[in-house]
């Protein structure tokens, strides 16, 4: 590849999927983000002093248990949009719509049977999780209502994917801040006008998730012109190509539920409610940082997919190389400075008495520096349809997390540290060794092509992190605005050293395309022209 392609994100980027919409997409997931931060840090707090630690902990518990059964649908989501961009790309119309409405077919499926379980569920409660005393009736609404939320998302699921399928993921992210804003508008609106309970945290849930369905419709029927909605134009060997791919993506979430979804219900089952509130108050942030990940990941998979399905797999390789880095790289920064200064933001979030939690929001955001790193390469294995590997090598690693958390919590000092410190230890070496290898021999690279740069990423992230930690040491910081000022601080230099002296030729050039791009489309490429050329120029 060329410079000037690497600078503008290949030639071959160009072609088929709406191109030219990749600093629009990274704004408004850095927008959306911003969002979910603000959201997490009012409405975390406010629900655990309304509700109490003990009662909100069955709020995200109950969300982790209802996406249990969503293992399905998201293999379905997964094989619908590989085959679907790859059919888009090659213009064949009539196989793109029998593989939407063969996915329409089996989501309705799936969700009558999920249905059926998910009233078990609720019914038998108690004997899944614990609960404080008399409060099972209001968990039966919480978990009742979050079930039902998930029925109407698995029927909407083939609509989601027209976003993806046309790099338009400004549209997500505006379907996404509108719920989530109407979820909160809900809670508050509710706990005003009757009382703060689970079950109008349960209500509010399932109005914002009947909007998102509502906008996700309108946007495929946007985006989507030519998918037309047919039950009748259905084919089973469409279904076995579905698949054939979903099995193992099924296998695949199965272990990453083991690895990343199954702590919070063994805290609960093992350490009770109240410490299951506090270890999901924590956890937040290292749910938020992995969801901000994997929606810029996002970004960058519809081009690796349609560059694999049109055969250019040099310009697989050349995009995968720098969606890792640029995904590390944007990461790096939050992940270290919340390491740093984090006693002092849970003080300042939650109250001084949860400053105890330090530790555990250490251990569990940390490793994050490398776990998200690697996410653009899990869509290199997804375009080449080679997911049986990793889906084996996920589902056992899953196997031992639950065993060794299980020891961890119950047979060593450790308490819900255990459980934390066995998932990290898990995944990060999963992630560490075997996923940038595997990706690397799928295009045909040297082992070592992903496996570089997380070490220098990690090494950085370490000492800004260590910035921060002297940086609280040397000034008072005691309030949202302290923190804010000393994380921009931190931010400012950090980007810089990364630009210079860890970013190599060809990442810089990828970065100032970008930049001279977003700064255009807000009529800022005049001030960037005019920036001198040390800034401008790698």
């Amino acid at each position: 590849m060329s410079k000037s392609d690497i600078a503008s994100g290949t030639n071959s980027e160009n072609d088929g999927v709406k191109r030219g919409t990749f600093s629009v997409n990274v704004f408004a997931q850095v927008f959306s983000f911003i969002v979910s931060i603000g959201i997490g840090v009012m409405l975390t707090p406010y629900l655990i002093h309304k509700l109490g630690p003990a009662y909100y902990g069955l709020i995200p518990l109950s969300l982790t248990i209802i996406s249990y059964c969503g293992i399905l649908t998201v293999a379905i989501n997964t094989s619908v949009s590989r085959s679907l961009i790859q059919a888009i790309e090659r213009k064949e119309a009539s196989q793109a719509n029998l593989i939407f409405n063969t996915s329409v077919a089996v989501c309705i499926s799936i969700a009558a049977i999920v249905a059926t379980a998910l009233v078990a569920a609720t019914t038998f409660l108690d004997r899944l999780v614990l609960v404080p005393e008399d409060g099972l009736a209001q968990a039966r609404w919480l978990f009742g209502c979050t079930a039902v939320s998930f029925v109407v998302s698995t029927l909407v699921t083939p609509f989601s994917v027209s976003a993806f399928c046309r790099n338009r993921f400004e549209i997500t992210h505006a379907i996404s801040i509108t719920r989530n804003i109407v979820r909160v508008s809900m809670i508050v609106f509710l706990f005003w006008y009757t009382e703060p309970s689970l079950k109008s945290v349960g209500l509010a849930g399932l109005a914002s998730v009947v909007v998102e369905a509502i906008l996700l419709f309108l946007a495929w029927r946007h985006l989507l012109p030519e998918i037309y909605f047919r039950v009748s134009n259905v084919e089973w060997a469409t279904f076995k190509g579905l698949f054939s791919t979903g099995v193992w993506v099924s296998v695949f979430q199965v272990g990453t539920i083991l690895l990343l979804s199954i702590d919070l219900v063994l805290v609960n089952r093992i350490f009770g409610p109240a410490s299951g509130g506090e270890y999901a108050a924590v956890l937040q942030w290292s749910a938020l940082l992995r969801n901000f990940s994997m929606s810029l990941a996002a970004v960058f998979a519809p081009t690796i997919m349609a560059l694999y399905g049109k055969g250019d797999f040099p310009a697989v390789a050349g995009y995968a190389i720098r969606a890792s880095r640029f995904v590390g790289y944007c990461m790096s920064i939050p992940i270290a400075i919340l390491c740093g200064l984090a006693p002092f933001v849970l003080s300042v979030w939650l109250g001084p008495e949860f400053a105890k939690l330090a530790p555990l929001m250490i251990v569990l955001v940390a490793p994050l520096s490398i776990n998200l790193a690697v996410m653009p390469l899990f869509s290199i294995s997804i375009a080449a349809d080679k997911i049986k590997i990793p889906g084996i090598l996920t589902i056992g690693s899953g196997v031992i997390n639950l065993l060794l958390a299980i020891a961890l919590a119950t047979r060593t000092p450790l308490g819900i540290l255990g459980v934390a410190l066995s998932g990290v230890i898990v995944l990060t070496l999963k992630n560490a060794i075997f996923t940038p290898i595997y990706a690397a021999s799928n295009i045909d690279h040297s082992w070592r092509t992903f496996l570089t740069p997380l070490i220098r990423l990690s090494l950085f992230a370490g000492m800004l992190a260590g910035a921060a930690w002297s940086a609280s040491n040397i000034i008072v910081i005691d309030s949202w605005l302290h923190i804010i000022s000393v994380s921009l601080s931190l931010a400012v230099v950090y980007s810089l050293l990364l630009y210079r002296f860890v970013m190599d030729q060809e990442d810089r050039l990828f970065v100032n395309g970008k930049i001279h791009t977003l700064a255009s489309r807000f009529g800022l490429g005049l001030l960037w022209e005019n920036l001198p050329s040390s800034v401008r120029r790698p």
